[in-house]
C-alpha cells in the first residue's frame, strides 16, 4: 500500500496509508502520511478529518480546529465537521465555542445525536446536571433505543449518588 501511495501521489491514497500505518502502530509514519495528504488536498474532507483527529490525539487541538474551520467554510452545514469543531473547542477549554459548534450541528440536523450528547456532557462539566439529564431524556424521547443516551444517563445517575436509577438505565440499555 505504501508503494501504491508513492506511485499514485493521490491525497486519498496517502490518507488511507496514514490511517493504515497508525492502525498498525506506526504512529509517526502514519501522521506524516496524513500531513502529506492534507497538504496535497486541504479542501478534501477525506484528508482533513483523519488529519484533524490525529492532531487532536497528538495534543494540538488549536491546529485541529483550524483544519476543521477550513472545511466548514466550504461546507457550513456539515454536521460531522461542526461536531468535530466542538470537540476541538472543548479540548482548548472553550466551552462557549464548543456549545456554539454543537448548537450549529443540531440546527443543521436536529436528529444528529452526537452533538446532543456532547452538549449534555458540557452541561455536566458546568455542573448543570438537571439540564444534562433533560438533554439525555430528550434524545430518548425521539430515539427510545439510543443506547449511548441510556449509558450516559446511567453514568450521570451514578455520579449523583442514585445507584438504583443508574442500574435501571443500564438494564434498559442491555435490553435494547
Amino acid at each position: 500500500f505504501q508503494e501504491a501511495s508513492e506511485a499514485h501521489n493521490s491525497a486519498d491514497i496517502k490518507t488511507g496509508l496514514g490511517v493504515r500505518l497508525i492502525s498498525a502502530g506506526q504512529q509517526e509514519a502514519g501522521f506524516q502520511a496524513l500531513v502529506r495528504a492534507y497538504e496535497k488536498a486541504p479542501a478534501s474532507t477525506q484528508s482533513a478529518i483523519p488529519y484533524a483527529l490525529a492532531l487532536l490525539k497528538r495534543g494540538d487541538p488549536r491546529k485541529a480546529g483550524t483544519v476543521v474551520e477550513g472545511i466548514i467554510k466550504r461546507e457550513p452545514k456539515n454536521v460531522a465537521m461542526l461536531n468535530l469543531l466542538g470537540i476541538t473547542r472543548l479540548a482548548t477549554g472553550d466551552r462557549a465555542g464548543a456549545r456554539a459548534a454543537y448548537g450549529a450541528a443540531i440546527k443543521a440536523a436536529p436528529s444528529f445525536y452526537p452533538a446532543h450528547l456532547n452538549l449534555a456532557r458540557i452541561d455536566e462539566l458546568d455542573r448543570q446536571t438537571a439540564r444534562a439529564h433533560k438533554r439525555y431524556l430528550g434524545i430518548l424521547k425521539v430515539a427510545p433505543a439510543h443506547i449511548d443516551a441510556m449509558l450516559e444517563l446511567a453514568r450521570l445517575e451514578e455520579s449523583l449518588g442514585r445507584p438504583a436509577e443508574a442500574l435501571r438505565w443500564l438494564e434498559k440499555a442491555r435490553s435494547v
